[in-house]
């Protein structure tokens, strides 16, 4: 797969999709792989992919976005996510369509001005 929209990767996550010929992909079982409730990787994901839909009981979760991504590679049609620095030769990103067009995993290019201050440093 190349590209996904949100509704395919949220379909992946709560099991409404369970091959990949569902989502345009080849005739292959969704093996989902994620990271542990206590894990950022995984709060941002639930942010701004499930929000409030439950945690797929099948899901196999990793302790580490390093476990994930070995996981990932050894496990022909798992999918997972993982901060954008395990994305190499060993994983593939998968771009998500917004309005018609695939936006690439990529850094957000930002400002000093749009960082909140914490406060201020003597």
């Amino acid at each position: 797969m190349e590209t996904l929209t949100l509704e395919q990767v949220l379909g992946i996550y709560t099991d409404t999709y369970v091959n990949w010929n569902e989502v345009g992909g080849e005739d292959l079982e969704i093996g989902v792989v994620g990271r542990d409730s206590a894990s950022g990787t995984r709060a941002a994901f639930d942010e701004l992919v499930k929000e409030e839909e439950p945690v797929l009981a099948t899901m196999l979760e990793k302790n580490s976005n390093g476990d994930l991504q070995q996981t990932i590679a050894g496990s022909p049609g798992s999918v997972g996510y993982v901060s954008l620095e395990y994305v190499d030769e060993m994983v593939k990103g998968v771009s998500i369509d917004i309005d018609g067009t695939a936006v690439p995993p990529r850094l957000r290019p930002c400002s000093p001005e749009s960082i909140p201050s914490q406060g201020s440093f003597a």
